[in-house]
């Protein structure tokens, strides 16, 4: 049987959305990647002796495209590798000083966009930059500019510009992690990935945080075009999702955490998780923030650490807790303590993961319709072009990444016919079937958990539903979800007929 590795490489032709071109080596690069994180794409390189992860551990990997720090740029301007901007000062101000116009009430979000217009200018060395369109969002502002790049194939026609809103600049989310995620997929995978060509993780700029990124043009996202394309397009689909889940699945890591890149050597390897948790400030004030600042080598340790981290938050900061809740705060602390402490106490009581909870790999927190974006015309109709929003990326166990997705919630014959041929692919690139087994529905108890963990403190019911499964689980017999998974399965059991489509042999819901 031929190999996963020997397919990717054998079909540019038919699958070229995914296949880009490896930058090349550097003569004089020492650094060679362990086989764990080859890409399936990669030649044969000689094997190295992986490290021994520690709390902050860079893997050795190849020399990659680093951001550029304001010692190694000149005046900032965007020569093909992203631009750190923390420490830009341009001249003139990009706002206009106190007593001019910018006092004027409503005028904020204009003066917001011209600034972001100018910096774009500057960053690019380009005279002409119009305003596009504004797209607002939850946590999120985004402004599209066009640029007339008079044929210079080195800027793009258009960029997205995404800056933060004030709840997520409070929170623990890593700006910084999610690019430096983006860097090392583009690098290492034929996953398409929109260029970073700017970033800030500084306030003192714009007052915010923001990036700049490739605009992808002549796509939809995969809610807009799904019922648009036809089932030869929907089975495509379906196979390049397989593809993406396989190369991301190579990616392997020995500790649980978010990418991060030394800023030193320009290493990839694995740091502390990158979380959506509010009250920054406070939680870094917190005793037993240090405790969740690293990596981890089993969901057990992470999962114990989180919760005990999220309980000694509640204790130490009962104020936050009042503004969120008000009269009602001493009823939600209990509530969401007793769920915290649950699963602390019956952590230790699961069983140990099996193959597929020991493996690690890149995991993206939303791979779902609304972040697929694909074409819905002319010959490449139902083609993937980019997956987009990176935020909260993570390296967690293999059953988070090969999931189902649920893109057919009101087509259960359209359903199970992705299933069927997603799973089919996923068996025909992974031969030991590592992948389609951790897609089984048997892995939905640790799911559950790892999903219920990933949550603040306030969204307690996936605390307790996963209790109240766990419990249902071990009085029944049944075992526990850490060793055989509690919870409704979802695997579906097809055979291929291609003369005649699918034929079920079995469906357990």
């Amino acid at each position: 049987m031929p190999t996963a590795s020997h397919h990717l490489a054998a079909s540019p032709a038919l699958y070229p959305s995914l296949v880009s071109p490896r930058p090349p080596t550097p003569k004089h690069s020492h650094s060679l990647p362990p086989p764990h994180l080859k890409s399936p794409m990669s030649k044969t390189r000689p094997p190295t002796r992986p490290t021994t992860p520690v709390s902050f551990s860079f893997s050795p990997t190849a020399s990659f495209s680093r951001p550029k720090t304001p010692k190694q740029v000149q005046d900032f301007k965007y020569r093909g590798t992203p631009i750190v901007l923390d420490t830009w000062n341009p001249q003139p101000p990009l706002f206009p000083t106190s007593g001019s116009d910018a006092d004027s009430p409503g005028e904020d979000d204009v003066f917001e966009r011209e600034a972001m217009r100018r910096i774009v200018q500057l960053l690019f060395e380009v005279k002409e930059v119009t305003f596009d369109k504004a797209v607002e969002g939850t946590y999120n502002q985004i402004y599209i500019f066009r640029l007339r790049t008079r044929g210079d194939p080195n800027i793009p026609t258009s960029v997205l510009c995404r800056l933060s809103r004030p709840e997520k600049v409070q929170s623990l989310i890593s700006m910084r992690s999610e690019v430096e995620t983006m860097l090392y997929v583009r690098d290492r995978m034929s996953v398409p990935i929109p260029q970073v060509y700017g970033y800030s993780t500084s306030l003192a700029l714009l007052g915010t945080t923001f990036i700049i990124m490739q605009h992808v043009t002549n796509a939809v996202p995969l809610t807009l075009a799904l019922p648009t394309l036809s089932p030869l397009a929907k089975d495509e689909l379906a196979k390049q999702y397989a593809r993406i889940i396989f190369q991301l699945s190579q990616m392997r890591f020995l500790h649980i955490g978010s990418v991060r890149q030394d800023k030193t050597a320009g290493n990839f390897g694995v740091g502390s998780m990158s979380l959506f948790r509010t009250d920054r400030m406070a939680r870094m004030t917190t005793s037993s923030y240090r405790s969740v600042r690293r990596s981890f080598p089993s969901v057990r340790e992470w999962a114990e650490a989180m919760e005990r981290w999220e309980m000694r938050f509640l204790e130490e900061h009962p104020e936050l807790v009042e503004e969120r809740f008000e009269r009602s705060g001493d009823a939600a602390v209990k509530r969401a303590n007793e769920a915290m402490s649950g699963i602390v106490h019956a952590l230790p009581h699961v069983g140990a993961p099996d193959a597929v909870g020991r493996t690690f790999c890149l995991w993206h927190p939303e791979l779902n319709a609304t972040n697929i974006m694909v074409r819905t015309q002319g010959p490449e109709e139902g083609q993937i072009v980019a997956i987009i929003d990176w935020e909260g990326a993570a390296i967690l166990p293999l059953y988070m990444l090969c999931k189902l997705p649920d893109f057919f919630p009101s087509d259960a014959v359209s359903a199970a016919r992705f299933d069927s041929v997603c799973l089919y692919e996923l068996d025909r690139l992974d031969p030991k079937h590592l992948l389609s087994q951790a897609a089984d529905g048997r892995y939905e108890g640790q799911r559950t958990l790892v999903e219920a963990v990933l949550k603040p403190w306030w969204e307690w019911e996936g605390r307790e539903r996963w209790l109240e499964e766990w419990s249902r689980g071990r009085n029944a017999g049944k075992g526990v979800p850490l060793t055989t998974g509690v919870g409704r399965k979802m695997q579906r059991s097809w055979t291929i007929g291609w003369g005649g489509g699918l034929k079920k042999r079995s469906q357990t819901m």
